[in-house]
């Protein structure tokens, strides 16, 4: 007798996750909308805003945070997917973000298997949609993925290199006490954004070249091959001040790409822009990368 199949599912996330443009096409009518506060006089939805004027908005001193979208946008999310299928929600780390609670609420209203996992601050989470995406293709269902997804955390390595942590203590990531000093001191800092956890600073220094260097000397004393590298990067603002002018993110990242050497032989990699809504808490000149080894830890 033939075990019964299990449901398909639908994968949905927010805009806020660190996915590449591509991603985000596969996920369209699946892709639920952060808010940025502080630029207009109302919260506008992230898709109306660019991540320039972000940077832009953050360099003239504005107050600019993100929120979720209420549990009834996130409920219709949720209602548009078809109803054949069961949902697995991937989100920021309840650790940082409000979407957590916010998806429960609106779960806690329909009658259908939804399954919320926070995985990472942003930095990082494309990783975990593109293999959730992959599961949903092979036909796994949502327990499957869920399990899956947690045995695939054990391969995921990300850092994130941040120009002035003041946008950190602003948005509430890393640790706040250490950001405030860090950026007080004018120091660039390295951070390991964490899987369901607040995010820490493994590494800062003055000055951005020594921040960088440490980051491709922590990758390499891993020592894991590489499956894959996705790098995002912030812009530096139209108006971008004193370091900042000379700041080059994509150069950043193809610098560590080569740097990486055998360890990334026959890896792929993708870089893109980070959305308006993750810039706001990473800032302008930031410069992350999403690496997928091909080893758990």
């Amino acid at each position: 007798m033939n075990a019964e199949l299990p449901r398909p599912a639908a994968i949905v996330t927010d805009s806020l996750s660190a996915a590449d443009p591509s991603l985000r096409e596969q996920l369209s009518g699946a892709l639920m909308y952060a808010y940025v506060t502080g630029i207009e006089p109302a919260a506008t939805r992230e898709d109306k805003i660019t991540s320039l004027a972000v940077v832009d908005a953050l360099l003239a001193g504005k107050k600019v945070g993100t929120s979720a979208p209420n549990p009834e946008e996130i409920k219709a999310i949720y209602q548009a997917q078809p109803e054949d299928k069961d949902i697995v929600h991937i989100c920021p780390s309840r650790k940082v973000s409000g979407w957590y609670e916010q998806a429960l609420a609106a779960r806690g209203e329909l009658n259908r298997k939804i399954e919320i996992v926070d995985v990472s601050a942003s930095a990082g989470t494309g990783l975990y949609i593109g293999e959730a995406l992959r599961l949903a293709r092979e036909g796994k269902g949502a327990d499957a993925i869920i399990e899956e997804l947690h045995a695939f955390e054990k391969r995921v390595f990300v850092l994130s290199l941040v120009h002035d942590p003041k946008y950190l203590d602003a948005g509430g990531r890393a640790q706040q006490a250490l950001a405030k000093a860090a950026s007080l001191l004018g120091m660039k800092v390295l951070v390991d954004p964490g899987i369901r956890e607040e995010p820490t600073i493994p590494r800062r220094d003055r000055t951005r070249s020594k921040v960088f260097e440490q980051m491709i000397g922590l990758i390499q004393e891993d020592g894991r091959p590489i499956d894959h590298i996705s790098f995002g990067w912030s812009e530096n603002g139209t108006s971008a001040q004193g370091p900042l002018r000379t700041v080059d993110p994509v150069a950043e990242a193809g610098v560590l790409w080569e740097r990486l050497g055998k360890q990334r032989e026959g890896a792929t990699q993708t870089i893109f822009k980070l959305s308006p809504a993750a810039v706001v808490h990473v800032g302008p000149g930031n410069m992350s990368a999403a690496i997928l080894m091909r080893e758990p830890s």
